[in-house]
């Protein structure tokens, strides 16, 4: 059987036999004739016009027996044949040249440009019928078809073709006010949840079991791993978020040295300070109420477990949320001058404003109520450290609470605590005191200088989060005081027989778990 070829360079055209294919593709020789793309674009465009002359000349009638002729046509094709006149009209598409589907899409949109609101809405919801009747294979077909088409337009536009587009889109999108942006986005993704949800009984299509096996099969053969936020380079980039850049920002700023993402077993962390691992948890990748990726979101002891790893390592691990203040944090890391305590002083402040300036200022929660015992450390008639006592709060079994211990956040007191701890003990008499540490931030170890001992390492208590609001709630204030009282200003009053948690989460309030709190006692034996 005779073959013609056209060579790519020359255009050259000749006849071989089966046996020299191989030896003429390698020598750049292309089967089937060469048809000049300008001549053939401009035969199409006879061809079309001739065509269009026809159809216009066709009465109503006439063209609507065609149309059904052609359906009856389609209809009594088997599948095979329907499936084998596809793939002959997808290589057909493929061996459009660029210029030609330039032209046809031009012309495409002039048309359907022409018609009535009412034809294309008719159109429209044709389209969607059509689409709505295709199998699962038939859409995985088309979808592959569109992306290679639309591959395959790009692929022929020239650096300038590409500018023109690129800047065409910026500067309608640039038009569009916050408002439309945030509706168009919104709009966009309600759009993609509702098809999924349709199609696919899922918001996301990772969702899907067999796009993950995909995702990771394609992973594997590019980068020898399932997922591609496990490679060195994504790992950096990936957590490369608002959050993180602000925050590293701060560390520049203020010629802090760290390290990004350092590792401990199967944890990475943000960033390292000396002895300290920092842990950005900004709140959409780090709540338990929704993932942003489609899968579970953070398990409750995510954030614990991670903290603990940080400490049976030998290091200090600060989790940071969004309502943190940033400025407190960053003191936690700057140098500071060293005082020893047998130099400082201490005095009973009775004026609670004070008190209340002082841990505003640097302690990390600020200030809290009944704060009865207020003992404040002077150096040179200059407050450096601070600790409250007060009744307990949660556990009326013991005496007292140490409710707070804070220093001027740029000075280390040596001997501080346990100067003051030891002065309250002598002066006051007590019989037992209970304090709370905070794990997210801190290790507990001065506890133990005060020779106080661990009763109980808590399990992560929640958070709630408003990002529209920037409002934090604790989970205990919430079942304490409720959703009416909380926020009934703000959405209005619910009443009884109403669930806190449903209320919180309809009113775009996220449950966030943190690190646990540990309890340490003291008692005198």
């Amino acid at each position: 059987m005779k073959l013609t070829w056209y060579h790519k360079e020359t255009k050259n055209t000749r006849t071989s036999s089966e046996e020299k294919a191989a030896e003429l593709l390698r020598d750049g020789w292309i089967e089937g004739k060469y048809e000049d793309p300008i001549k053939k674009l401009e035969s199409n465009k006879k061809r079309s016009e001739a065509v269009k002359r026809i159809h216009l000349g066709r009465s109503q009638e006439e063209s609507d027996l065609i149309k059904e002729k052609i359906k009856k046509t389609l209809l009594s094709k088997s599948e095979e044949e329907k499936a084998s006149a596809r793939r002959k009209y997808s290589d057909t598409v493929a061996k459009r040249s660029p210029e030609y589907e330039r032209e046809l899409r031009e012309a495409r949109r002039k048309t359907y440009e022409s018609f009535s609101d009412e034809k294309k809405e008719e159109i429209k919801q044709k389209f969607r019928e059509t689409m709505d009747s295709k199998t699962e294979a038939e859409l995985l077909e088309i979808h592959v078809h569109r992306s290679d088409a639309t591959r395959k337009y790009f692929s022929s536009l020239t650096e300038e073709q590409r500018l023109q587009f690129s800047n065409k889109m910026s500067e309608v999108y640039s038009n569009f006010t916050d408002e439309q942006k945030a509706a168009r986005a919104k709009k966009i993704s309600e759009t993609f949840k509702k098809t999924c949800l349709k199609k696919y009984n899922v918001l996301n299509t990772l969702q899907l079991p067999q796009v993950q096996e995909k995702v990771k099969i394609t992973n594997l053969q590019k980068y020898g791993v399932p997922y591609a936020c496990q490679l060195p380079q994504c790992r950096l980039h990936g957590n490369d978020s608002r959050p993180n850049k602000i925050f590293e920002n701060l560390l520049i700023t203020h010629n802090i040295n760290y390290q990004r993402e350092f590792s401990i077993s199967r944890y990475s962390y943000d960033f390292k300070v000396g002895n300290i691992l920092i842990e950005i948890n900004p709140f959409a990748t780090h709540n338990s109420t929704w993932s942003p990726f489609g899968n579970a979101p953070k398990d409750k002891n995510y954030h614990q477990d991670k903290t603990k790893v940080a400490v049976e390592n030998g290091y200090k691990c600060v989790n940071i949320w969004d309502w943190d203040d940033l400025d407190k944090i960053i003191s936690l890391l700057l140098p500071k001058e060293k005082i020893y305590a047998r130099k400082c002083q201490i005095k009973l402040i009775n004026d609670i404003s004070i008190v209340d300036n002082f841990l505003n200022v640097f302690h990390l929660q600020g200030t809290c109520k009944g704060q009865l015992i207020c003992l404040g450390l002077y150096f040179e008639d200059k407050l450096v450290q601070l600790m409250t006592f007060g009744k307990p709060r949660y556990n009326k079994n013991y005496e007292y609470e140490l409710l707070r211990l804070c220093s001027d956040s740029n000075y280390i007191i040596v001997g501080g605590a346990e100067k003051l701890f030891k002065y309250f003990i002598t002066n006051y008499f007590p019989k037992s005191i209970i304090s709370y540490c905070d794990n997210s931030k801190f290790s507990g170890d001065v506890y133990y200088k005060l020779g106080m001992t661990l009763s109980k390492y808590g399990a992560p208590s929640a958070h709630w989060y408003n990002p529209d609001l920037d409002r934090h709630i604790t989970d205990n204030l919430l079942r304490q005081q409720g959703f009416d009282r909380l926020l009934g200003k703000e959405f209005g009053i619910f009443g009884k027989d109403t669930n806190n948690e449903e209320l919180m989460i309809s009113h775009n309030f996220v449950k966030i778990y943190d690190c646990g709190q540990s309890t340490y006692v003291w008692k005198n034996v």
